[in-house]
């Protein structure tokens, strides 16, 4: 077998030789631009080499590695875009190559690199290459080149919200440390730098433990920032962990808070779980609008708000009243809204929903709408309005779950610019739980909840030794808000309608959330007519 070296797009998930498709042999960067390819190395027995990177700013090399993919897709999806419906392997994790030592075994087969090039912010503009080496002793044994082209505009900075949910409890877990002991900040902080890295900027902040994922009549580790105490009817707050959260966010670039919910999940019928220095004093057996509950809510939240503002972060703060709660719960919903809205200050409440009868009663100002279901929200121009995307996203629209084509991932940018949508949430960063934390699992075996939820949806990041690990899906996430960011540069240019309509003509349909070209080379093709437009304005 001949040794061959293979550039390709990062939206192929190469699983066997057939998959190798759409090489990429040059590109063209904006300042502020990161840029992914994938290198397929063809091998014709057992070597031990050298790999090294050369590119003259800063950039990375990683290794593919396959995960299992547990749970293709749920039974009830019969939309036919998916890669594989039957349990297998399927390409995911990127382990970083200086963690392994720059010096690889690679193997006769399939051997895959994922390489990742960023240009910093007033870079010069002109050509340059990226070039991968492979060598043994003095002796070069293959290389790839890749030519770039620098142009001279700079990506804007990023206006999406984004969050995916954060999950500390879980870090705990899958670390074995003591919750908010020294070696859990620590563990915390390397997730929270990954997490800003990869475009996160919004955080879900558990002053009390998310009342999320949780079966009835149970609880979720301990995770509330705020210690509370209590002497006969009066309540004392010590917020000194959370001030330190919120120093560690600054730290790592995280700009805005989520509050975990303050009802629990699917209808605001209960309180979350809460502690004081005794033992647990709400729950389950708390209804929402129990009196205690309530003199609870009236004398933390109005502190709460006060340590936020003193921090600065009164008005980069959203608050959650109940997860994705239905229909039947409007009332429930809306009883819970009317007790704490007067008690927020300048903070707004936002929560994911699928309902518009909720934003059209008032009851939720930053709707975040499921993408299968928000065709209503736009048709009435509701404002402020978010997406997101859950299990349940399976038919049609894009999602990030291993069996889909990455091309369903990075589709988002467009729909997001196209339709005005301010944030994007997704529930699943780092939930090493199985369905409703019923026990922990092993990501390495597991990629969905212990067949709860389609492989890819509960994590985007992998636990590692030193430090979490990026997905292939993160990445192309990543690629996604970067395709966003393009459109509102050359929006500058040519104005946003024609912007709007060369997505479509590009498309050759009109794009909607469920409307979009099932082919990988779309997205890069439009990203390079787009570049190619900037320069002819210039």
């Amino acid at each position: 077998m001949e040794t061959k070296v293979f550039q390709i797009s990062s939206l192929e998930k190469v699983r066997s030789f057939q998959d190798i498709k759409n090489e990429v042999t040059k590109v063209s960067l904006l300042g502020g631009e990161r840029f992914s390819y994938q290198l397929i190395v063809q091998w014709q027995e057992p070597v031990c080499c050298e790999v090294q990177l050369r590119w003259p700013f800063a950039s990375k090399i990683y290794l593919q590695r396959d995960v299992v993919m547990d749970f293709p897709k749920s039974p009830w999806v019969h939309d036919g875009d998916y890669l594989a419906e039957e349990p297998g392997l399927m390409p995911d994790l990127l382990v970083p190559l200086e963690q392994q030592g720059n010096r690889q075994l690679l193997r006769p087969g399939l051997n895959r690199f994922w390489v990742e090039l960023r240009v910093p912010e007033g870079a010069q503009p002109g050509d340059c290459r990226a070039e991968v080496t492979f060598s043994r002793d003095t002796d070069l044994l293959a290389r790839s080149s890749l030519q770039v082209r620098i142009l001279p505009q700079t990506l804007p900075e990023n206006q999406l919200l984004f969050t995916q949910w954060f999950h500390v409890d879980c870090i705990a877990t899958v670390c074995g440390t003591e919750i908010y002991s020294e070696a859990h900040w620590e563990w915390i902080r390397r997730y929270m730098e990954l997490a800003a890295d990869l475009g996160i900027n919004t955080i879900l902040t558990p002053v009390i433990t998310p009342p999320l994922d949780t079966a009835v009549g149970t609880c979720r580790p301990n995770t509330q920032l705020v210690k509370i105490s209590r002497q006969g009817t009066a309540y004392g707050f010590d917020f000194g962990l959370l001030r330190r959260w919120i120093g560690l966010c600054r730290e790592c670039g995280i700009t805005h808070l989520e509050i975990s919910h303050l009802f629990s999940q699917w209808g605001a019928e209960y309180s979350p779980n809460i502690y004081d220095q005794k033992g647990r004093i709400f729950g389950w057996d708390t209804k929402a609008d129990d009196p205690e509950y309530l003199r609870f809510l009236e004398a933390f939240l109005p502190r709460l708000v006060e340590v936020l503002r003193q921090e600065g972060m009164e008005e980069r703060t959203f608050f959650h009243i109940s997860d994705e709660p239905g229909a039947a719960q409007l009332e429930s919903y809306a009883r819970a809204k009317a007790l704490v809205q007067p008690l927020l200050g300048k903070c707004r409440i936002m929560d994911a929903l699928s309902h518009y009868d909720f934003y059209e009663n008032g009851l939720v100002e930053t709707p975040v709408c499921a993408t299968d279901a928000i065709e209503p929200f736009l048709d009435h121009g509701a404002k402020n309005l978010w997406a997101y995307y859950c299990c349940a996203q399976a038919e049609q629209v894009g999602n990030r779950f291993l069996s889909m084509p990455a091309y369903r991932n990075r589709i988002l940018g467009l729909q997001l610019y196209k339709f005005r949508i301010q944030g994007f949430l997704h529930w699943g960063f780092n939930y090493y739980y199985s369905q409703l934390s019923r026990y922990p699992i092993d990501p390495a075996i597991t990629t969905s909840a212990d067949g709860a939820f389609p492989s890819g949806d509960p994590f985007s990041v992998y636990p590692g030794l030193e430090a979490p690990r990026p997905s292939m899906r993160a990445m192309v996430f990543y690629e996604a808000m970067q395709d966003l960011r393009l459109c509102r540069l050359l929006e500058q240019r040519i104005g946003r309608a024609r912007v709007t309509e060369l997505i479509d003509e590009a498309a050759g349909m009109e794009l909607t959330f469920s409307q979009y070209p099932r082919d990988s080379r779309f997205l890069p093709a439009l990203n390079a007519k787009m570049k190619e437009m900037l320069q002819a304005r210039t």
